[in-house]
């Protein structure tokens, strides 16, 4: 995708800081570069139960990540939205990108059993750590359990906050109420980021209209 291109757009020629690619990097099948420099499959094939998930050696399969990835690092690329030209682009377009997955889709035609293994995730903070990343970016969450539990990915997240990597999860889908915000981001050594609306009108204009009431 442009957004993970190298080099992107406008022609900028990135740089891994580690020197090499991390990894499945290293499996001819998996697509890295000096944007995206690392790839990992923390994904655990549970076969004979009620879903079961295909190697994708790291492919994000739903497109959730992918969009995570881009609005926090993601190349500028050049699109249209109603018409109107528009560049689209992450917060950190110099940034290089390692990606660690976590989620699964179970039956295609089963939204109930797609998940995100808690196991996975604890995995790919301690994977974050020891590759010394310098920001996660988490978007994934559920109910307002406590941080504090034990097992848990907050805990794990504290674990990367005491090694200097900044972290920064959705506050959730909930809206507005008391207590909607879910967990991890309910944790105080997170940074809880939400949506905003802004005063811009992107539409459609119907004109010249006959042949009717």
């Amino acid at each position: 995708h442009p957004s993970f291109e190298d080099p992107g757009f406008p022609g900028w020629d990135h740089v891994n800081p580690y020197g090499t690619q991390l990894g499945l990097c290293s499996d001819s099948r998996v697509r890295c570069n000096d944007k995206l420099v690392g790839v990992y499959d923390f994904v655990q094939d549970n076969s004979g139960t009620d879903w079961t998930e295909e190697n994708t050696r790291g492919k994000d399969n739903s497109g959730h990540g992918s969009h995570v990835a881009s609005t926090a690092a993601g190349n500028p690329v050049d699109t249209t939205l109603n018409g109107l030209p528009v560049q689209l682009g992450g917060v950190a377009p110099n940034a290089n990108i390692v990606s660690y997955r976590v989620c699964y889709i179970g039956d295609p035609n089963d939204g109930d059993d797609d998940g995100c293994q808690s196991s996975a995730i604890i995995s790919a903070i301690d994977q974050a750590i020891t590759d010394g990343v310098d920001v996660l970016n988490h978007s994934i969450g559920g109910g307002d359990y406590s941080p504090w539990l034990s097992g848990h990915a907050p805990l794990a997240f504290l674990n990367a906050r005491a090694a200097g990597i900044f972290v920064a999860t959705s506050a959730g889908n909930s809206g507005p109420e008391p207590n909607t915000v879910g967990s991890p981001a309910n944790a105080p050594w997170m940074v809880a980021v939400g949506n905003a609306t802004h005063d811009r009108v992107l539409g459609s204009l119907v004109e010249n209209l006959s042949g009717g009431d």
